[in-house]
Parts: structure tokens; C-alpha cells; sequence
């Protein structure tokens, strides 16, 4: 079950999303594991493009959740950037700021995980034919548009 509350103005989840939950208004260090099992990853490599290809986690893999108003989030990556979708709905850990393509909205399944809404209205999802590359694509939402926060120790 979810629970809505206000802080400070700011609308955050209190109660548990697959195993995640906002307690306060803080930020929160997690691992983002897709619905294959996998571990999200900014690729550093790649020009910090995000993939869901990585069988464990390491400092790539780590991302911190960072309230937003209105209950919605941003995502940091390792590399201290924020998420960003571009043009083609591909996921970058490139932005200085969160302020609209940096923005997303997590919606609980069914299945106790999430679905990730990003700012153009489409779900965050896996493309398993280019190397579990992540695109904000996605209408509906099955296995691959589900993933799971798991928080890191702090």
C-alpha cells in the first residue's frame, strides 16, 4: 500500500515500494534492478547512456532518488548528473539540474514493483536487442518496463 503525505510542501511516498520507501524528504541511494534481473548502470563509456545490462552491482550502478514536488523524482547517477531523456526518448546521466526531461513519476504494478513515467509521458523500458539500452518509449507497461529499487546502506 502507498501513502501520500506532505513535507515541507512536498508530496513524498511513505509507504513501500518494492522494498523502497520515502520516510522523509530525503534523498535516497539505490541499485535499479530491471524486471530481467539486471542492474541499471550509467555507462561512463558511452557518454553516461543507461543500460539495464549489468549482472552486479558496482559504483556505475548506484543512483540516488531525489524528491521532486508534486511526489515525482530525479534520478542522480554515479557520476553526480541527473537522468535526462533526449529527443529519441533515450536515458543519459548528463544533466547539471533536474528541471522538466530530468523528472519522473514511479507508478506501482501490479506485481509489488514500479513502472518509471518520465517527463514525455511514456514508461522507462528495456530494449533487450541493443543491449538492455533504456528508452522512456513505452505506452503500457509489462516485464520490461518493471523495475525494483533496492536502497543502499547509507
Amino acid at each position: 500500500m502507498i501513502y501520500f503525505s506532505t513535507f515541507i510542501g512536498l508530496t513524498v511516498i511513505t509507504g513501500a515500494i518494492s522494498g523502497f520507501s520515502f520516510k522523509d524528504a530525503s534523498e535516497k541511494k539505490v541499485n535499479i534492478i530491471s524486471g530481467q534481473q539486471t542492474f541499471v548502470s550509467s555507462d561512463l563509456e558511452k557518454s553516461a547512456q543507461l543500460f539495464a545490462n549489468k549482472k552486479e552491482a558496482k559504483a556505475w550502478e548506484s543512483f540516488t532518488i531525489v524528491p521532486q514536488e508534486e511526489g515525482k523524482i530525479a534520478i542522480k547517477a554515479s557520476n553526480n548528473k541527473f537522468v535526462t531523456l533526449d529527443r529519441e526518448g533515450k536515458l543519459y546521466a548528463k544533466a547539471l539540474y533536474p528541471v522538466d526531461a530530468e523528472i519522473f513519476e514511479l507508478v506501482q504494478t501490479s506485481d509489488g514493483r514500479v513502472a518509471i513515467k518520465a517527463f514525455n509521458g511514456k514508461f522507462i523500458s528495456i530494449d533487450v536487442n541493443k543491449n538492455y539500452q533504456l528508452n522512456a518509449n513505452s505506452t503500457s507497461i509489462s516485464n520490461n518496463e518493471s523495475f525494483k529499487l533496492q536502497e543502499l546502506p547509507e
